[in-house]
């Protein structure tokens, strides 16, 4: 139990330590103590007991993958004969020298694994009652675990078969564990060589990213950078800019169900029909209001919009008219009107066209100072040519002093 305890306690000190990536390159040597348990076969009357076992190895790196190795070790036990038998139980020890052939997995890397297989002298020797030695062969597999680039702890477990000889004539089959240190050190070069195996300019042991996408923008620690923060990494993002909370595709390119020009993700109107003008959020903004003044015709007179007698000077009650009139062509603003002057003076027709040409111009200068722009309106002067009423009579004459609206289509 002891001896369990002080294992443990070494593996659980060893896991404190920092690890690091370190030898193993063609042409080191690794050496090294170990220490573990066989569990053993019957070895024909003699059933030697399990217990503990230690040796030491010697390792050469042919290449950073493949290495060879001689070991020896020692298991010495007591045997377990059988009571009806009537000798008595006698010390027993399994020693052993091999060599094995390794194949290391994953060079340079912290945590290697490896598998073993070879051959060598196995030897159980019963003191009084007689030694055999014979070739056995094992295979096996471990792990190595590098706490610094010069020394590895190492886990090793095998199974071990050989004929024993010397009056049994059996095969026999042990499987055995062990722990152990291995020293590396000799003729590789220290400096590893400066993988980049994502191809992302970082090399593999300053790269904190190690499986980047080829073509991804990255760091100096080797981590992509996703500028717009869609989820899909600078390099691969064909929408380099997508706004903030937009739903992306895997090129990183927004998505719009309802083709609105607003990205799914942000449109709080995710159905919005293909037709309909939208506001920011994606949502139909409300249908423009018609001009009251053309709901129902094309041509409006401009009730309330009255002249001095023989003059172009809106008189000040014509202002209200003319506000309504600004305010509704505000709301509809691809309209375009022409501002009609008609005149019922008994002067000439030229005078009378004079007249009406510059009252309709009175009517868009207002307009324009209510912020209408000028190329909406046109104005003209139509003189006496288009009588509504009597003009022999005032009230009449009043009628025919007018100021008409036209729709331009």
């Amino acid at each position: 139990m002891r001896r369990w305890i002080m294992a443990l306690t070494v593996i659980a000190c060893l896991g404190a330590v920092p690890a690091f990536a370190g030898g193993g390159l063609a042409g080191d040597i690794e050496v090294g103590p170990y220490g573990g348990y066989g569990w053993l076969d019957q070895y024909g009357v003699f059933h030697p007991k399990d217990n503990f076992l230690y040796g030491g190895r010697l390792g050469f790196y042919v290449t950073r993958r493949w290495s060879v190795e001689g070991s020896a070790q020692r298991l010495s036990t007591k045997t377990d004969l059988s009571p009806e038998l009537p000798i008595p139980n006698v010390d027993a020890d399994l020693t052993a020298f091999r060599l094995n052939v390794l194949h290391n997995f994953r060079p340079g890397a912290v945590f290697r694994p490896f598998l073993t297989v070879g051959f060598g002298c196995e030897e159980f020797d019963a003191h009084a009652y007689g030694m055999s030695k014979d070739l056995g062969w094992n295979a096996g597999g471990g792990l190595r675990w590098f706490l610094s680039p010069n020394l590895a702890f190492r886990l090793d477990g095998r199974y071990v078969r050989t004929r024993v000889q010397a009056g049994l004539d059996q095969v026999q089959q042990n499987i055995e564990a062990n722990a152990g240190l291995g020293l590396v050190f000799g003729g590789g070069s220290r400096v590893l060589p400066d993988l980049d195996s994502d191809g992302d300019g970082v090399i593999d042991r300053n790269d904190r990213c190690p499986n980047t996408p080829r073509g991804a923008r990255v760091d100096s620690e080797g981590c992509p950078y996703d500028t717009d923060g869609d989820g899909v990494i600078d390099g691969p993002d064909q929408c380099p800019n997508t706004p903030a909370g937009c739903v992306v595709d895997a090129r990183g390119c927004p998505l719009d169900a309802d083709h609105d020009g607003v990205c799914d993700g942000i449109d709080r109107c995710p159905d919005t029909p293909t037709d309909k003008k939208v506001d920011a959020q994606g949502c139909p903004l409300p249908e423009p209001k018609a001009p009251p003044i053309f709901v129902e015709k094309k041509v409006v007179v401009l009730d309330g919009v009255e002249f001095d007698r023989d003059k172009s000077t809106l008189r000040p009650m014509s202002m209200n008219t003319l506000d309504r009139v600004a305010e509704s062509l505000k709301d509809w603003p691809a309209v375009r009107v022409e501002v009609q002057g008609h005149t019922s003076e008994p002067a000439s027709w030229a005078y009378n066209l004079a007249l009406s040409q510059r009252r309709a111009e009175a009517v868009r200068s207002y307009l324009i100072s209510k912020g209408i722009a000028g190329h909406r309106l046109l104005a003209k002067g139509y003189g006496k040519s288009r009588m509504i009423a009597e003009n022999r009579t005032p009230e009449g004459r009043q009628k025919n002093r007018r100021v008409e609206l036209h729709e331009i289509e």
